[in-house]
């Protein structure tokens, strides 16, 4: 694309060569001028050539449609299987996994509750109706209750019996959710329950003990960035008003302050201090040019008055979890884990490996060190690595193959590892990544 005009230059003056695809050939600007000649006057070996050329390349572009469709295909059904793959949460004994169990797009909804020691199942739930299996499950567990998030309702059961307790629906608008940025999120702080991008990308605001809904904010995107200490931090979103990070009072939902940038795609709190990871900044001039979408701001705000710390950019291809770990928060760029310091927001390290777009990490801070979960190659198997947040040093990695991991948390339990991915949970020792079991 970068090389269009001079392209359009040489063929308004040559025949047309044959495309080359590597864009690191340089095109030369001082051909000489030859008149156009057209198809008719062409020898019986030119038109041969030109329409073996043309078979050709028809032939390409059909293997390359194929094998997408083929490719798409299979990646749908890949995700089919279960829904948003198997949200999974943990509090005490139990382990509860929320999927849509399936292979068409409506099927039911299931939520497992297993025992964290063994796996064994402890009870089961249906939602008992066809629900929509490209929507995201929200799910958390609190107090033994455990509430899920899901078609357009928020449902709070026992957690040692699966006992329904309250339903509420959020609203009518369908979910709205692009993957990777901005995603839904159910979050349980204090005596409330923030349930953002269920119903349009609104942000509701419940009861824990009655469900009853107390407030809402109205967002295009799902808006819940984190909760933490009874204050909800959300995203303005630049369709409603200028794009911001928002504090808002838990209890009734009114405005503590309010932060400019570019639209946030996630955020952690510690010390006070809440870290944000910003989209990089559209320049709606610069269609057909290089939009630099991997400059991704991040940066650092006081969570009492919202004044800004420090502001950095971090290379990612996409939104990342943040996790904070002796002094360093570190994030998935889309290739690489990568620590920036807390103080100032400077790089001190990033992992080694393959780059590409891939995505799909999960990260976790236990005890000092940061788990990372993610697709090393679109095609390849997902990783599991325990890293040095000093340095960025490997400790330990596990090979999960084909584990269908996707935006969620890993779950420390005592000396274990949760990690929510397709297939339900797969549960690994913390000190040496061995598989414990699977469920």
């Amino acid at each position: 694309y970068q090389q269009e005009e001079a392209l359009v230059e040489q063929e308004n003056r040559t025949e047309h060569p044959v495309m080359l695809l590597q864009s690191d050939i340089p095109i030369s600007r001082h051909t000489q001028k030859r008149p156009i000649s057209s198809t008719r006057n062409q020898s019986p070996q030119r038109h041969w050539l030109n329409a073996f050329q043309n078979a050709a390349a028809v032939l390409i572009v059909a293997i390359l449609v194929t094998g997408a469709l083929l490719l798409f295909t299979s990646r749908h059904k890949y995700t089919v299987g279960s829904s948003s793959a198997g949200v999974t949460k943990q509090q005490g004994d139990i382990i509860v996994t929320a999927s849509v169990i399936g292979d068409n797009q409506l099927s039911p909804g299931t939520i497992t509750a297993m025992n964290a020691q063994t796996g064994a199942p402890l009870w089961h739930y249906s939602f008992g109706e066809k629900v929509d299996l490209n929507a995201k499950v929200g799910l958390a567990i609190q107090d033994h209750i455990v509430y899920i998030a899901y078609n357009k309702q928020v449902k709070a059961l026992q957690g040692d019996s699966g006992k329904v307790l309250w339903t509420t629906t959020l609203g009518t608008a369908n979910p709205f959710a692009i993957g990777g940025d901005n995603l839904p999120q159910l979050i349980v702080d204090q005596q409330r329950i923030y349930a953002s991008g269920y119903s349009g990308g609104n942000l509701y605001t419940l009861d824990r003990k009655t469900g009853k809904i107390l407030w809402h904010y109205d967002a295009s995107v799902p808006a819940l960035l984190t909760a933490y200490n009874g204050v909800v931090y959300v995203l303005a979103n630049g369709d409603i008003s200028p794009n911001a990070v928002k504090a808002l009072n838990g209890t009734d939902g009114t405005i503590r302050w309010t932060y400019t940038t570019t639209l946030p795609l996630s955020a952690v709190v510690t010390n006070n201090i809440l870290y944000v990871q910003a989209m990089h900044n559209i320049d709606l001039h610069a269609i057909g040019k290089d939009l630099h979408k991997e400059q991704k701001p991040l940066f650092a705000l006081d969570i009492t008055t919202g004044k800004r710390l420090w502001s950095v950019i971090a290379t990612a291809n996409g939104a990342s979890q943040l996790v904070i770990a002796q002094g360093v928060l570190v994030l998935f760029d889309g290739n690489h884990f990568c620590g920036y310091s807390v103080a100032n927001g400077s790089r001190i390290w990033c992992t080694t490996g393959p780059t590409g777009d891939v995505n799909g990490e999960a990260l976790v801070s236990v005890n000092g060190v940061v788990y990372g979960a993610y697709h090393p190659s679109l095609m390849g198997d997902d990783l599991l690595e325990a890293l040095n947040p000093k340095d960025g040093s490997i400790i330990w990695s596990k090979d999960l193959g084909k584990a269908r991991i996707e935006e969620t948390s890993i779950i420390p339990f005592g000396n274990d590892l949760i990690l929510p991915c397709g297939e339900g949970a797969l549960v690994f020792d913390h000190t040496n990544g061995r598989l414990l079991w699977q469920s």
